[in-house]
């Protein structure tokens, strides 16, 4: 996906000064994209590809995976201070029809886009954000009505991991990836980049919505790659997906859980849990870390983590 400084801007502020139309210009600041040889062969092997020209998105589709790609850069212009992203919805409308003609039962379904669809707290630095894609609650609609399983954006250098819903209730992974290779010393205080691999491993059985994790690792230059640590760069070596118990739902299931087998063995382990739940797998381990916590400072438990998300709760005092 394009990006704001992935165009010839040299080649459009050449096409802008001939006042050619503002079609052409976009297509002719993707020359260097279009024609090289890797990335061509990549728009080749779409089954729909007007990456460069309207309506500025292409589709990937196989057996397993359904991939749609949105130019959020498409109109943004060397002219413009803020290089905000911006899709237009007719382009959007043609896009959805275009996904709408494909037989995507049973595939995962991926939406890619450079521009965020909402903005996030700035962690490094106070100056306002307004790059922003334009017309972003659109393109978060289309993305739930078109039950997407997993957005993935670019363009905020600090990586994100969140579940979007709206009123139609159906979850979708979204994934602020960061950079991959960019020089962020200076800009961003020392960010890291960010490497994410997404693990599909099945289909909730109940609400139809995908299982599994993702997992980061973060590169910094005296380190190389190590695993991604949530207090340091706002995302987790792993997050886990598919689970979508409410705090409330966890948090009384949990405490029965944990109760009776206290009250039975005299300490409870997460993983033995699992043997009887394995849908918890699932559940978000940030929401969970949460819910155990509160439960063990209102029940009188002692929660002692281990590794591989593993943990266990003791009664406090409790020989261990």
């Amino acid at each position: 996906m394009p990006g704001n400084h992935d165009s010839s801007w040299k080649d459009e502020e050449s096409s802008i000064k001939s006042n050619e139309p503002l079609e052409l210009t976009i297509k002719k600041k993707y020359i260097n994209l279009e024609q090289h040889p890797f990335f061509s062969s990549l728009l080749n092997n779409a089954a729909f590809r007007d990456m460069y020209s309207s309506p500025y998105g292409s589709i990937w589709d196989s057996e397993e995976i359904t991939v749609v790609g949105i130019n959020s850069s498409a109109r943004d212009s060397i002219e413009t201070n803020v290089h905000h992203g911006s899709i237009a919805l007719q382009d959007l409308n043609i896009i959805k029809e275009e996904v709408g003609k494909l037989d995507t039962k049973d595939k995962v379904k991926v939406l890619l886009t450079h521009h965020h669809p909402k903005n996030y707290t700035d962690r490094t630095f106070q100056d306002n954000d307004f790059s922003i894609m334009q017309n972003a609650d659109a393109f978060l609609r289309f993305a739930t009505s078109s039950e997407f399983d997993v957005i993935v954006h670019g363009h905020k250098h600090i990586p994100r991991f969140d579940i979007h819903s709206d009123s139609l209730n159906y979850p979708i992974v979204a994934l602020s990836a960061g950079s991959f290779s960019a020089s962020l010393k200076d800009y961003h205080n020392g960010v890291a980049n960010f490497f994410h691999i997404i693990e599909v491993e099945g289909k909730c059985v109940t609400n139809d919505n995908i299982l599994g994790k993702v997992t980061t690792w973060a590169y910094f230059d005296n380190n190389k790659w190590i695993s991604a640590s949530k207090d340091r760069d706002f995302i987790s070596h792993e997050e886990f997906f598919g689970d979508i118990r409410n705090r409330k739902v966890l948090k009384k299931e949990l405490k029965t859980d944990i109760g009776s087998r206290i009250a039975s063995h005299g300490r409870f382990r997460w993983q033995i849990l699992l043997g009887r739940k394995p849908e918890l797998k699932y559940c978000n381990l940030g929401l969970r870390e949460i819910v155990v916590t509160e439960l063990c400072k209102e029940e009188g438990w002692e929660y002692l983590p281990m590794k591989n998300n593993d943990f266990l709760v003791v009664l406090e005092d409790s020989p261990q």
